[in-house]
């Protein structure tokens, strides 16, 4: 027989497990994002932390039949199909010019490996995905541009472009006098 003692025990320790439940979830998930920013903190965001601005970003275009999506420092799917996160950050090659970010781990392809994807940065005047496609199996590689990814040399190679199409645009000019 139980006491009435006993069911106000049973009460109180019900509510103490709750309490209990509620605080552990929330330590998890203080612990969950005290570990995502110690990620961001260790990530390498390229030379001098240019792309730094890009760290919860996301990008999407839709080319030829798939709309891709890829947040630099995250993940990268095409349409809903994962192709990897980047848990790295931004690669440089040997030569020290080239920057790529290398998504990893993506959706298993079938009979055939998980797939990735790698973007290539290149200088751009406003960040968008471009040109990605599938050399090998269940391997993409793409371009992303980004303004970020722009270093002196491009951008003198840039202006030199623009003032070269400049003087000709000049030269094919009609002058008021031709049209007489």
């Amino acid at each position: 027989v139980r006491r009435p003692r006993d069911a106000v025990l049973a009460s109180q320790a019900k509510s103490k497990r709750d309490a209990y439940d509620v605080e552990r979830r929330a330590l998890e998930a203080n612990d969950d994002k005290l570990r995502e920013l110690r990620e961001n903190i260790d990530r390498d965001y390229g030379p001098d932390d240019a792309l730094i601005s890009l760290q919860g970003l996301c990008f999407d275009q839709k080319i030829e039949k798939y709309v891709y999506k890829a947040c630099p420092f995250g993940e990268a799917k095409q349409d809903n199909t994962q192709l990897g996160r980047n848990s790295e950050g931004v690669r440089i090659d040997a030569d020290g010019k080239t920057m790529t970010l290398k998504f990893a781990d993506g959706d298993a392809c079938w009979n055939g490996p998980k797939r990735s994807l790698t973007l290539t940065l290149k200088c751009g005047d406003k960040e968008r995905l471009a040109a990605i496609e599938e050399p090998s199996r269940c391997e993409y590689v793409g371009v992303f541009y980004a303004p970020a990814a722009c270093d002196d040399a491009s951008v003198f190679a840039l202006e030199r472009e623009l003032s070269d199409l400049d003087r000709i645009l000049a030269a094919s000019s009609i002058s008021p006098r031709d049209e007489l």
